[in-house]
């Protein structure tokens, strides 16, 4: 069976939380800056590092 993009992706996310000190906080964090960024793309519709 072949890894997809996707998951090789979030392969390596995992390794960079464990190495953190709170590896479940680091994770939270990401997951919440993500779901912030959707959110404002959605609202304004615009493109993360595009000004008009």
């Amino acid at each position: 069976m072949t890894k997809t993009k996707d998951s090789t992706f979030f392969e390596n996310k995992l390794l960079d939380f464990i190495a953190e000190p709170d590896p479940l906080f680091s994770m939270m964090q990401w997951i919440t800056e993500r779901l912030i960024e959707i959110e404002v793309s959605k609202k304004t519709n615009a493109q993360k590092g595009v000004h008009s």
